[in-house]
């Protein structure tokens, strides 16, 4: 029997439980839990798509200033790789697929509008629900 369970060496989704470089998230109903404080404590909170708006934000950004080709991946931090998740931006499917190093993962072919991009989570970013649009080599547009 296959195991349910997808993880790397900075992340994990098992039981509805995602962990990105030990932010961890999982749906319940019409509410999220997150460990918003670290650690292991897992506390409600209510819904949101701020994530999501906020790169939909970039990339009109770049759209508007003609850089819209340019755009190659979506860097973000920890906490907002887990929204991403919660929001079924991010999937199982995408997980399985997922590559990473010491301090980022990369998740490919995650749609937004109709780019399909590489998420990259990046665990070096100070602010864990920083969200930015970058180029090829990953490099952030200004």
């Amino acid at each position: 029997m296959a195991s349910n369970v997808i993880s790397g060496i900075n992340f994990s989704l098992d039981a509805g439980t995602v962990n990105f470089f030990g932010a961890r998230g999982a749906r319940l109903g019409d509410r999220w839990a997150i460990n918003a404080f670290g650690g292991e404590l897992m506390v409600e909170v209510a819904k949101t798509n701020e994530t999501p708006q906020a790169i939909m934000r970039c990339i009109k950004d770049d759209t508007d200033a003609g850089k819209r080709d340019k755009i190659a991946y979506v860097i973000v931090g920890v906490r907002a790789a887990v929204a991403l998740y919660l929001n079924g931006i991010i999937t199982a499917e995408h997980l399985r697929k997922a590559s990473e190093g010491e301090q980022y993962i990369d998740i490919p072919n995650v749609i937004f509008e109709d780019l399909s991009l590489t998420v990259r989570v990046d665990a070096s970013r100070e602010n864990p629900a920083f969200v930015a649009t970058a180029d090829k080599d990953c490099v952030v547009i200004e």
